[in-house]
């Protein structure tokens, strides 16, 4: 009969019993296992090492421009991308049932982080990558296994950095053209609009657009805008926090004298087009905590 080990008495890399162990941040290893770790180090070629965080790639997708990452990384460098929109989303899409799924890379459209070009069709998982690595560094593979699986929850609670999820669109309606005119382009009605998970932290929303003659400041829900034009037209949007919450994100501005970085701006181009002509959203996921 095999006797069972207790998990603690297990190698966290070849998980067999351990011998002449070496405690590290994720668990115990055996020597010999950390020694064979240093040997993998030493040959590991550098297509193999992620660009982000210069690791051995673990959990890896691949952008449409053919480039290899760790997802985690791809996701944290996507909700620090912006002004541009980490996610392209259905327009009637709701924001909480957003964040609950984070992880859906069909709908990833941040620019790659290698060559700058925009992933619009989000990326794709990349398993074969993994395997190659697998077989390649057992070793080093097992240990970014072991980093993950002890990797500590993002703190929560008001004092902690929490997540919610921002949506930004547009829909439109075409209006008919003049009775005898078919040429020239036709006016649309379009409704600009802001959603959150998390509408209680906000103070309001500002709009501003070309022609507009003046920012659109509103406080309350449905945060959104109505006007019209003859062509797509770009979009500032801030989303402006109440005074006890900052962002926490190097892309945030202050919104008062005092430095409080109570303010992100996005940029939101109309869009005539997607979904048989019906509006699009673009969807970011932004991070906040209460202010000390």
């Amino acid at each position: 009969m095999e006797e069972l080990i207790p998990e603690d008495d297990c190698c966290t890399l070849c998980h067999l019993l351990l011998f002449d162990p070496i405690k590290t941040n994720w668990g115990q290893v055996c020597k010999f296992c950390q020694l064979g770790k240093n040997d993998e180090m030493k040959a590991m070629h550098k297509d193999d090492l992620c660009t982000l965080c210069h690791q051995l790639l673990y959990d890896t997708i691949k952008t449409r421009c053919g480039h290899v990452l760790c997802k985690s990384c791809m996701v944290d460098y996507a909700m620090g991308s912006l002004p541009n929109a980490m996610y392209a989303v259905h327009v009637d899409a709701n924001p909480s049932d957003q964040l609950q799924s984070p992880g859906n890379l069909k709908y990833l459209v941040a620019p790659c982080p290698v060559c700058d070009n925009n992933n619009g069709e989000g990326v794709v998982p990349s398993p074969e990558k993994c395997t190659e690595l697998r077989n390649k560094y057992p070793i080093t593979y097992a240990e970014r296994e072991a980093k993950a699986a002890h990797a500590e929850p993002e703190p929560g609670g008001d004092e902690g950095v929490q997540t919610i999820t921002l949506c930004i669109g547009n829909t439109h309606q075409a209006r008919p053209r003049p009775e005898g005119s078919t040429k020239g382009d036709r006016l649309h009605d379009w409704v600009v609009f802001a959603k959150v998970s998390r509408n209680d932290i906000i103070l309001g929303v500002r709009f501003s657009y070309r022609g507009s003659g003046s920012e659109n400041f509103v406080m309350e829900k449905p945060y959104k805008i109505a006007d019209y034009a003859k062509r797509p037209l770009p979009v500032k949007v801030s989303v402006i926090l109440k005074s006890r919450y900052i962002w926490v994100s190097e892309h945030a501005d202050n919104y008062s004298r005092d430095g409080d970085k109570r303010q992100v701006k996005a940029d939101w181009k109309l869009d005539f087009e997607s979904h048989n002509g019906k509006g699009a959203m673009g969807l970011w996921r932004l991070k906040f905590k209460r202010r000390v």
